[in-house]
């Protein structure tokens, strides 16, 4: 499995300080490789470099992808942690800290 993100950081990788976003995952299978789908997605989001997270609201949209809604937050980074799991129990978790940067507007 693997996971596809889609976020509108623009080409400085960073997001408006003070406001809420979404942040957009499609779990797939690596091509050439298939599964049953039926895809559930879990989003942990951390402002602290991982020293605390909090889980997300996340809802399937009808493409297959899910919405995580990233709360507002002040200036510095987001560190996002996210897991999925398919019909067969095949799961994936990921980590990406200081995924991109919280900035002034």
């Amino acid at each position: 499995m693997q996971l596809g993100y889609e976020l509108d950081a623009g080409l400085r990788n960073e997001v408006p300080a003070g406001v809420s976003y979404p942040l957009v995952v499609t779990p797939d299978y690596q091509p050439g490789a298939d599964g049953p789908g039926g895809f559930s997605v879990g989003v942990e989001v951390s402002f602290d470099d991982g020293v605390s997270w909090r889980e997300v609201p996340v809802s399937a949209s009808g493409d297959g992808s899910f919405e995580a809604q990233v709360p507002a937050a002040g200036e510095g980074f987001a560190s996002v942690r996210v897991s999925a799991e398919d019909g067969d129990g095949n799961r994936v978790v990921q980590q990406v800290d200081r995924a991109w940067r919280i900035a002034a507007g």
